[in-house]
């Protein structure tokens, strides 16, 4: 950190409260790869590449990763040591040795030789720390991608975040002097007495309170105090965001979970920027849609992608394979629910191709080897949020064997913790007894007579991605 006092406090507050750590679903080597791809990037192999994650935590997004991908190599990077114990005490329990840990300020990351990775991940960090290592954030991924490499960034954007300022303001206020163990209990209670107290509830002001209150409702109170309290927290506008990566040598490449482009947007809406530059047509689509979070993929300014990213390449589609949970898409009314709001489906394509992925999954369905009507609707689908395009599979398997197996991430984290990662890197809480089967499921045990709980609870499982091969 730029001060050493300040990075103590930090440090001091994670080990005191450490940071929940889940998958980071938009931040898998495959995911990542396949937009390098559809961007004309030539990325490296995801089962051979290398992963950098800085602000690691305690693991839950590394290891499930390095797990599913014994080829490739993965290095976390968390200023806690006891996170980086924590992360690999669980690394070794799953068996995962292809992970290298460092429990280290960033400003000193470069006193190691790290070396250049394919992909790094930075997520919930880059608004949470001052200037200086928002500026060595950005230095190390310049240094330390490949070139064809991708550097994925979360951050806090403004217009949207502009309404949430106020009530942080006012729990930090609350807590000042709190423990971080403390911090937490006193601000939820700050925002039900100042909600039960607004004269008009249908007040613009009482509306932010009823919303911000509900968003933290069900959330642990670790992540209130490492996402709220904290003493940093510096939202920018994008345009601000890609003027410092560029001073570094970083280019904008896409969001790492598809949205509707400027190009969506209506006319009136456009005519507003005729010719204007993608930095800036992303800049007007946040205006329009408040954004309040971004995560932002980038790469080296020097890998020759340029502006012709704003219209990814669907001859690099044959190349991917297609998948995600969808609803039954066989009614006469289909109607579906994504980023851009819910809609009726009734082009005959997208019903195709949704009828295909529907029954295929968990399993991918390779592009190259979907039928003509339904390929035809994989970029338009994509585009609209309703599936997702993966440069790897894993090995799932979407059916109940006489001898089921679930991953060795999976079985471990059953008896830590109530939410699991599946096998495409999703986040699912799990109740008490699907865990407890979990445990149990190492393809050596013929279960025998199989209770209709236990049977519910394997179908659950094999439904939701969770069994493999």
């Amino acid at each position: 950190m730029a001060d050493p006092a300040d990075a103590d406090a930090l440090r001091q507050s994670y080990q005191a409260v450490p940071y929940p750590s889940l998958p980071v679903r938009a931040s898998h080597p495959s995911l990542l790869a396949a937009n390098a791809i559809l961007h004309g990037l030539l990325p490296a192999p995801v089962t051979s590449c290398r992963v950098l994650e800085l602000g690691c935590a305690t693991g839950g997004n590394l290891i499930p990763m390095a797990a599913g991908l014994p080829g490739a190599r993965f290095v976390g990077v968390d200023l806690s040591p006891r996170q980086i114990d924590e992360a690999r005490e669980l690394a070794g329990a799953v068996g995962a040795g292809n992970l290298t840990w460092l429990a280290c300020d960033l400003l000193d990351l470069d006193d190691h030789d790290l070396g250049q990775f394919d992909y790094i991940i930075c997520h919930g960090i880059y608004s949470w720390v001052p200037p200086p290592v928002q500026q060595a954030i950005l230095a190390l991924c310049q240094r330390h991608l490949a070139p064809h490499g991708i550097a994925y960034i979360s951050y806090n954007t403004y217009p949207g975040f502009h309404a949430r300022q106020p009530v942080r303001d006012m729990m930090l206020f609350h807590t000042r002097g709190l423990p971080p163990a403390e911090a937490a209990p006193a601000a939820r209670r700050l925002l039900e007495v100042l909600r039960a107290s607004v004269g008009d509830p249908d007040a613009t002001w009482a509306r932010v309170l009823r919303d911000e209150a509900d968003k933290i409702a069900g959330t642990p109170d670790a992540y209130l105090v490492h996402e709220h309290l904290e003493p940093e927290n510096r939202p920018c506008y994008f345009h601000e965001f890609m003027a410092a990566a560029s001073a570094h040598g970083l280019g904008f490449l896409c969001e790492a979970e598809r949205l509707a482009t400027f190009a969506d947007l209506p006319d009136s809406f456009q005519a507003l920027a005729p010719g204007r530059s993608q930095i800036d047509q992303e800049q007007y689509f946040d205006f329009l849609c408040n954004r309040a979070l971004r995560a932002s993929l980038l790469c080296r300014s020097d890998a020759g992608v340029g502006e012709r990213v704003a219209e990814p390449d669907p001859r690099a589609l044959f190349a991917l394979c297609a998948a995600f949970p969808l609803d039954d898409p066989s009614g006469e009314v289909v109607r579906y629910r994504s980023h851009s709001g819910e809609f009726t489906l009734e082009d005959a394509a997208m019903r195709a191709l949704l009828g295909h992925l529907y029954q295929r999954y968990p399993q991918a369905s390779p592009v190259a080897e979907l039928p003509a009507l339904a390929a035809g609707a994989v970029s338009r689908a994509w585009s609209a949020g309703l599936c997702d395009l993966h440069a790897h599979a894993p090995p799932v398997v979407g059916v109940v064997s006489v001898r089921p197996t679930a991953s060795p991430v999976a079985r471990v984290l059953a008896t830590r913790q109530a939410t699991l990662p599946n096998q495409w890197h999703q986040p699912h809480e799990l109740d008490a007894f699907t865990r407890e089967l979990v445990t149990r499921l190492d393809g050596r045990k013929n279960l025998g007579p199989r209770t209709p709980q236990v049977k519910a609870a394997l179908q659950h499982l094999a439904a939701n991605g969770f069994l493999c091969a």
